[in-house]
């Protein structure tokens, strides 16, 4: 309320308490300068079922009430998180300093998570979700983007969390979000990369 239109939320998990936020203040959404949404997907499969990702499915209702709201909004789809990995070489290249507590702690989070993908998925690297999504707002020219009409499944047994936007070459639905379409992978990967480096 202090300074509105000046802070961009970013929501990297269910959206539950921005549905509530907006339920106990029906003016949160308004004052915020954006909302980025780590969620959805536009034409890639889901990931906690066939069509939908789990941010999404965990409380869909939540969702639809967040990602119909008529405020400046950005999602972030699986489609353009799983464009891009960091890998087992790109970790090596970082030359982390086990010396160093950063280093160690790094080293250690880094090789934790590649084998979990590993284990899990039989990736040879981890996805940069959460990161595309900060990348979004701190880089957005590594993006592409259209503005689309969002709507959230909330009661097919199949298909609940789905995102659906009409795509149609003449939507009946109004846009109401920019939705994230493709990424400069190499870029994405070159500034989380970066990033890594300056805490090693």
């Amino acid at each position: 309320r202090e300074h509105p239109g000046e802070v961009t939320l970013i929501t990297l998990g269910p959206l539950t308490t921005v549905a509530y936020a907006q339920e106990l203040d029906p003016e949160f959404a308004a004052r915020l300068k954006g909302l980025v949404s780590l969620a959805g997907t536009l034409q890639a499969p889901g990931d906690i079922s066939a069509v939908a990702e789990f941010n999404t499915a965990f409380n869909p209702e939540a969702a639809r009430h967040v990602l119909r709201h008529p405020a400046t909004k950005t999602l972030v789809p699986l489609d353009v998180c799983c464009k891009t990995a960091l890998t087992f070489e790109s970790v090596q290249r970082l030359n982390l300093d086990d010396r160093q507590p950063r280093g160690r702690l790094l080293q250690s989070l880094l090789n934790f998570s590649l084998r979990a993908y590993h284990e899990t998925l039989g990736m040879e690297g981890m996805w940069l979700m959460d990161l595309a999504a900060i990348a979004a707002v701190s880089q957005p020219h590594l993006f592409s983007r259209q503005n689309l009409g969002v709507d959230v499944e909330t009661h097919g047994r199949l298909t609940r969390g789905m995102t659906v936007f009409d795509r149609r070459p003449r939507p009946s639905w109004r846009p109401n979000i920019d939705v994230l379409t493709d990424v400069n992978a190499q870029g994405l990967l070159d500034y989380v990369t970066s990033m890594l480096v300056r805490l090693r």
